[in-house]
């Protein structure tokens, strides 16, 4: 497996209303994040889907806030080279909640909540 720099995945399509959005993606088998996760098995990181998910969230719903809290997240199924996965993002503004799941038909290989705080000085007396 050639392994390159690439960081992000292959946007296939984005369907969006106003508090949602589906984004198709195709895994490159070029990510840099699958060097040593593992040499024989290559998976994404859960770490990697979660921040992909936040910065996703970020541009699709110009969110400027930090995550103050990940909770309910659950890794289903490996997400692997040339996999083709629908991340869905629901944006509770009224909740400062941004719920996420990858899907690919009826498969679900992650999903988590993710809590933000719009200003920062939430966010420093919250810890």
């Amino acid at each position: 497996m050639t392994l390159g720099s690439r960081l992000h995945p292959d946007v296939r399509f984005k369907v969006q209303s106003k508090n949602k959005v589906e984004i198709g993606l195709k895994i490159p088998k070029e990510l840099a994040y699958f060097e040593g996760h593992f040499p024989d098995f290559p998976v994404v990181p859960g770490v990697v889907q979660v921040h992909w998910a936040v910065e996703f969230a970020r541009t699709t719903f110009k969110m400027t806030g930090f995550v103050a809290q990940a909770s309910q997240i659950k890794f289903s199924n490996l997400m692997r080279p040339l996999d083709e996965i629908c991340l869905i993002l629901d944006h509770v503004p009224e909740k400062s909640l941004i719920i996420y799941s990858y899907r690919a038909n009826e498969k679900i290989y992650a999903s988590g909540r993710l809590m933000y705080t719009v200003h920062l000085q939430e966010f420093i007396s919250d810890v």
